[in-house]
C-alpha cells in the first residue's frame, strides 16, 4: 500500500484553518488527506499548493447537496487500496492520542480490528466574540462535561422511552468518529458510522464494541477527538448560516446557540503540547514562500 494512515475530509470555505489542521495531522503521523472541496469561495488553493506539490494530497470537487455521506463513499470506492487506515474527521475536528503521538504506533495494537472509534468533546467558544488571531487547538480551552445530556431529538436512545429522562439520552460525547479498515468497509451509513463486512463492529481504543453512532461509555484518556464545533461566536454565526454537509438544509439556530453555551464548562489543555508543536512549526514563513514541501516536526 502507498500509505499507512491517511485522512478523509470533507470542507467549505476553511482557508483560514487548513495549514493548521493539516500540519496537526502531519505532525501525529497521518501520511496523506482525502480532501473534498464543496464549492469554497475563499483562497484555499493556496495552501493547498504545496501540500499538493508534495503528494500529500488528493483533491476533489463536489456540488451535490448534503455530500459528506457521497464524499465519504467516493474516498472508500476509489482508495480503499492505497491506505492501510482512513480516519474519516471534519475540519473542526482534531483526533489524537494524549498517550502516543503517532498515531500509527498507536494503531499497532488494532491490526486485527475493522475499525477504532474515538469519542469526540465539545469545545465551545472560550470566551472570544471574534476570531483570535493564533491557532484554534491553543486559542479554546473549554469544553462540556462529557456526560452533558442536550435533551436532542437525534441522541434519544429509542422512541419509545421517556424524552423527559435524561438516561434515555445518549450524552454529546458518546458520539464517535472512526479510523477505519477501508478494506472492510461495506457502506457509510453516516459521517460517525460504517458497516463492515461479516457483520464486524468498531472498537473502542478500550477494546469494546461499538456498533453504530454511539459508544455505551466516554473514554477519552487514550484516543479522543477535540470538536471546536463553533470557534468564536462570530465564526459559529456564519457556520449557521453556511447550512449542514450532512444532511440536507440548516441548523435550528437558536438551539444551536442555547447548546454551545454549554460547552465553556471545563478547561482543558490536553491538545496544547502539539498544538504549540505546530505553531512552532507554522512560523516558517519562507518555507511556503519556496513552495518546499511542509515537514512533520517529530514523527519519523
Amino acid at each position: 500500500m502507498k500509505y499507512h494512515l491517511s485522512v478523509c475530509c470533507i470542507f467549505k470555505d476553511e482557508a483560514a484553518y487548513l495549514e493548521e489542521w493539516l500540519r496537526f495531522y502531519d505532525l501525529i503521523g497521518v501520511d496523506h488527506f482525502y480532501l473534498y472541496d464543496n464549492g469554497s469561495t475563499d483562497d484555499y488553493a493556496t495552501v493547498l499548493a504545496p501540500w499538493e506539490a508534495a503528494g500529500k494530497i488528493t483533491l476533489h470537487r463536489t456540488l451535490i447537496p448534503a455530500p459528506q455521506r457521497p464524499a465519504y463513499g467516493h474516498c472508500l470506492q476509489n482508495f480503499a487500496n492505497e491506505s492501510r487506515w482512513i480516519a474519516f474527521v471534519d475540519m473542526d475536528e482534531f483526533l489524537f492520542s494524549p498517550v502516543q503521538m503517532d498515531l500509527r504506533r498507536f494503531l499497532e495494537p488494532f491490526e486485527s480490528q475493522v475499525a477504532v472509534a474515538a469519542n469526540w468533546v465539545m469545545f465551545g467558544a472560550s470566551g472570544h466574540q471574534r476570531k483570535p488571531p493564533g491557532l484554534v487547538t491553543l486559542n479554546y480551552s473549554y469544553r462540556c462535561d462529557i456526560n452533558l445530556c442536550t435533551f436532542e431529538r437525534a441522541l434519544l436512545k429509542g422512541p419509545l422511552l421517556n424524552p423527559a429522562n435524561p438516561l434515555s439520552y445518549h450524552s454529546v460525547c458518546s458520539h464517535v468518529k472512526s479510523i477505519v479498515n477501508p478494506q472492510a468497509v461495506v457502506a457509510v451509513c453516516s459521517p460517525h458510522h460504517f458497516i463492515y463486512r461479516d457483520g464486524a463492529f468498531a472498537t473502542t481504543a478500550a477494546g469494546r464494541p461499538v456498533s453504530g453512532a454511539f459508544s455505551d461509555e466516554v473514554a477519552i484518556g487514550s484516543l479522543r477527538i477535540n470538536h471546536y464545533f463553533s470557534r468564536s461566536w462570530e465564526e459559529f454565526a456564519r457556520k449557521l448560516r453556511r447550512g449542514r454537509a450532512d444532511i440536507s438544509g440548516n441548523y435550528d439556530a437558536s438551539r444551536m446557540i442555547e447548546r454551545n453555551r454549554l460547552f465553556d464548562q471545563i478547561h482543558d489543555t490536553t491538545i496544547c503540547p502539539l498544538g504549540q508543536k505546530v505553531s512552532n512549526g507554522m512560523a516558517l514563513p519562507a518555507e511556503r514562500a519556496a513552495g518546499t514541501p511542509p515537514r512533520s516536526d517529530g514523527v519519523d
